[in-house]
């Protein structure tokens, strides 16, 4: 019907949607005929008689849309009660869940299939594919200037190595003239410090010879000019001509000599008891000041840099595996600030510590792909637009997934792992930190079974529970059972959750390699300048007593009594703290809450995450209040007064959250925390400003050849799949196996499983058997 149809309003819309859904239903049912008809036809099986058409009928919403079933021991089929009820003309709320997700997903995929959807995805397709080109086209141009860049550099080494074999041939022959001088006296101290360096070739025939037989900078093998290009990279991260890299004990060293030769000089000049002689003159006086003050000033650095630069020491090594720009700067700060890098009088360049000078160059090269990413982020935007489906950004080494959707906050990034199959009646406890992810088999199965009985033809000699175990693999690894498996979905959203994962990530693993690049990336577009963070940490610093004491609060796991029961009185009038037997209540520890959390960064202010935890702790922390003004007796001549404020204790709740998280709570956030939990078990809430709800995302279907449509699901596809697959881990594969029986020259195994796959491509058979022989080969 058109938009403006008769029949077509806001109450018929819903009996519409029925009866589109039965028809695209009955469309399907006739496609999947088709296909199965010209299967059968293609194997020379015969038709299939009227009684199984419609027995195969009745089981291809199961077999399809297997999510669209009840549960394992209840096989309703969703699709067709929701339509018979929507087509006798009830309601549409009153369906159950379940079967509104089963018409909505029929609308959904019908309109996926639509010609007009067709050809917006076959454009998108186009479109990326393009974007896809010229991103590596500025990548190719990009190894290109690298390569150049790289060429550069080591044309600037050989020269400098060849100007430095040179400048230190003339300082030696310098010293050999002066010697000679010693003996002769032709000439003066002065004047040979004045020779130029044409007077000193000229000085002599084999001075000439030997200079002109100096290496050519062609001629320095490539360990030389490697070792220099890379003190030229030092020396350019540290912005000098000269750098000296120190480790620790050679700079307490080097601060220990400079102090005693400043008391030295002091004692020279006599002491500070030298003040006292009123025969002194100015210049002599002001130059013990300076002393003593400089003296002063190295023994309180050298009580007070320790501490600090252990820290900034810490922060380092914890910055150098990590790889960000942000977290590269600040450590790079810190360390300056900890007195680590300084300039070095003897060769009028800059001193560091080793560790620094690691960190400033993983900085520098950070800072180049950094350049690299915002030129070719035009290009990445264009290419992200022409959205087809969301792919993981990543596995690690457990093949847990993890994945950035789109519409989401930056910096949120999903996880996804598989359920741990109980075994047996032991109670399993989670780690502290650690979510519970162990379920029991019948609590992770959803969906309709699968039909396992004709995976094999009946003159087949293969085992046939082999065949449903390696099946049964697509939905969990342990291949327990022919349902769909639910997964377990977490959510990184703080930057230190994401840098713990990326600091557990290893780059010797390939896989884990690859994530690791793509999770830094993603923290790099997250820009989290908390002005507040930044406040207490110049307050912390500039009063350091008070940040002691902040620390040494006590935090206790008993005797809230009075606290909590303070907290009650003060909040009685809360609307959502009504707890049922709240004056039942004694103490808050030991108690359930379901704390809401604000998300760190988002778009939507009003969205936030709950998460279920456990009150064991609390404390009495210092809060800023203003004192109330008192009244004055003479309103006429009221003059404004400076607010005051003072200092007072409050009681804060901590709760431990089951997925890891710390939280402090105050009375307030304590009892409304805790109505929400008794709420939630009672399925009396409904949190409708949680951060999942705001979540959108797209849709994609087939996005390959048009011809190759029709053929995506036939034996041919899959075995070309397979060959290709084959070739792609072929080479990574056989160097990390024992016995090379596979594609060894011994074997013939490999060459006879391709020439299979070519020959027997159209033999479903031929194709089973094929990827038993390639999973038993690697696997």
């Amino acid at each position: 019907p058109t938009e403006k149809a008769a029949y077509m309003n806001p109450f018929t819309w819903a009996q519409m949607a029925g009866a589109a859904a039965r028809r695209i239903l009955h469309r399907r049912k006739r496609r999947w005929n088709e296909i199965d008809d010209a299967l059968r036809a293609a194997q020379n099986h015969p038709p299939l008689t009227v009684p199984q058409r419609r027995e195969r009928e009745m089981q291809i919403v199961s077999r399809v849309l297997t999510e669209c079933h009840g549960p394992p021991k209840d096989e309703t089929n969703f699709v067709d009660v929701a339509i018979d009820h929507l087509c006798s003309g009830c309601h549409y709320l009153d369906l159950l869940p379940a079967a509104r997700l089963c018409v909505l997903r029929l609308l959904i995929e019908a309109a996926y299939d639509s010609k007009r959807i067709g050809d917006t995805v076959s454009g998108n397709y186009n479109q990326r594919t393009t974007a896809m080109k010229a991103l590596e086209k500025e990548k190719r141009e990009a190894k290109k200037e690298a390569k150049e860049k790289a060429l550069a550099d080591e044309a600037s080494a050989r020269e400098k190595l060849a100007d430095e074999a040179k400048e230190k041939f003339l300082d030696d022959k310098r010293e050999e003239i002066r010697k000679l001088n010693e003996n002769s006296h032709d000439l003066t101290d002065e004047m040979v410090d004045s020779l130029t360096d044409e007077e000193i070739l000229e000085f002599d025939e084999d001075i000439k010879a030997d200079y002109e037989a100096l290496p050519a900078p062609e001629t320095f093998t490539k360990s030389q000019v490697s070792k220099m290009v890379e003190r030229m990279h030092e020396e350019a991260a540290f912005d000098t001509d000269v750098l000296k890299v120190l480790s620790l004990d050679e700079i307490l060293y080097r601060e220990r000599t400079v102090l005693e030769e400043m008391e030295g000089q002091l004692v020279g000049f006599g002491g500070e008891e030298a003040l006292m002689d009123t025969s002194l003159d100015r210049e002599t006086i002001r130059a013990i000041e300076g002393l003593r003050k400089d003296i002063e000033k190295a023994k309180a650095l050298a009580e007070k840099l320790p501490a600090t630069r252990e820290k900034a020491i810490e922060q380092l090594k914890d910055a150098v595996l990590d790889g960000t720009i942000k977290v590269l700067r600040s450590a790079v700060t810190a360390a300056k600030k900890a007195k680590l890098s300084g300039p070095d009088d003897e060769t009028g360049g800059t001193w560091a510590l080793d560790l620094l000078r690691d960190a400033a160059l993983e900085l520098e090269n950070a800072k180049q792909n950094k350049k690299l990413i915002d030129a070719q982020k035009d290009l990445i935007a264009k290419r992200n637009k022409c959205f087809i489906r969301t792919e993981p950004i990543g596995r690690d080494r457990y093949q847990n997934r993890f994945w950035k959707f789109d519409h989401e906050e930056e910096g949120s990034i999903w996880a996804e792992t598989e359920y741990s199959l109980k075994r047996g009646e032991e109670e399993y406890q989670a780690p502290e930190g650690y979510a519970n992810i162990v379920r029991e088999p019948g609590m992770i199965e959803v969906g309709a079974q699968d039909r396992e009985e004709d995976f094999l033809d009946a003159d087949s000699n293969m085992d046939l529970e082999t065949c449903r175990s390696f099946s049964r693999k697509e939905y969990h690894s342990a291949g327990f059972s022919p349902r769909l498996a639910i997964n377990h979905w977490g959510c990184h959203t703080s930057e230190e959750s994401l840098r713990k994962v990326i600091k557990s990530l290893d780059n010797q693993i390939h896989r884990e390699k690859a994530l690791k690049t793509s999770l830094k990336e993603s923290l790099e577009k997250v820009d989290k300048q908390d002005n507040e963070q930044q406040q207490e940490s110049q307050v912390e610093e500039e009063n350091p007593a008070a940040e002691s004491h902040e620390h040494t609060e006590l935090i206790r796991a008993e005797g809230d009594e009075e606290v909590f029961g303070r907290a009650k009185s003060d909040h009685s009038d809360a609307k959502d703290a009504q707890i049922e037997n709240l004056g039942e209540l004694i103490s808050a520890l030991g108690q359930k809450v379901r704390v809401r959390l604000q998300l760190d960064g988002a778009r939507d202010s009003d969205k936030a995450r709950y998460e279920t935890g456990t009150v064991n702790g609390w404390k009495l922390k210092p809060q800023q209040r203003e004192i109330p003004k008192e009244p004055s007796s003479d309103s006429d001549y009221e003059i404004e007064e400076e607010a005051k404020t003072e200092t007072v204790k409050i009681p804060v709740w901590r709760v431990f959250t089951e997925l890891g998280n710390l939280v402090w709570l105050d009375g307030l956030e304590l009892l409304e925390s805790m109505a929400r939990y008794e709420k939630s078990q009672a399925n009396q809430s409904y949190e409708h400003d949680a951060a999942f709800l705001a979540y959108r995302n797209t849709m994609g279907r087939f996005c390959g050849k048009a011809s190759d449509a029709a053929y995506a699901s036939s034996p041919f596809t899959f075995a070309k799949f397979m060959l290709k697959k084959e070739v792609e881990l072929y080479p990574k594969l056989k160097i990390r196996s024992y016995d090379e029986f596979w594609g060894g020259s011994k074997s013939g195994e490999r060459a006879a499983w391709t020439n299979k796959m070519k020959d027997y491509a159209f033999d479903i058979s031929a194709v089973k058997q094929g990827l038993l022989t390639l999973e038993n080969a690697f696997f």
